[in-house]
């Protein structure tokens, strides 16, 4: 949860400093994670927050996928390209192999799908 909140500032912050360069940005952000509760307990709003302490955390990656700045998909360890440490370094996994463009089934769905950007409103 304290990753998602961090790279849910990381985005803003970029999608912010875009903007006051004159750079239009269309449409949210695409932010992935391997953990699956972590992406259920912030996507589905009548999720049950059962750790106080994560609150803050939760409530920030919350309000930017409500404002529409990105969208939190799952995405399984075995194809997670960006932790290749755990990709590659366990005999068990060493059969799956990535290519650059090749993108799991969930992710091609969500950069398919049409999302209004913030500008329209």
């Amino acid at each position: 949860m304290i990753a998602a909140r961090v790279a849910t500032e990381l985005i803003i912050e970029v999608r912010y400093a875009l903007r006051m360069i004159g750079v239009p940005i269309e449409g949210p952000a695409l932010m992935l994670g391997d953990n699956m509760s972590v992406v259920i307990s912030t996507t589905i709003p009548s999720s049950v927050l059962k750790k106080k302490r994560l609150a803050c955390g939760y409530h920030r990656v919350r309000e930017a996928i409500a404002a529409g700045i990105l969208h939190f998909a799952h995405i399984p360890s075995a194809e997670n390209a960006a932790d290749i440490v755990d990709l590659y370094g366990s005999c068990q996994r060493t059969s799956t192999s990535l290519s650059p463009g090749k993108l799991p089934s969930e992710i091609e769905a969500l950069t398919k799908r049409t999302v209004p950007s913030l500008s329209t409103y």
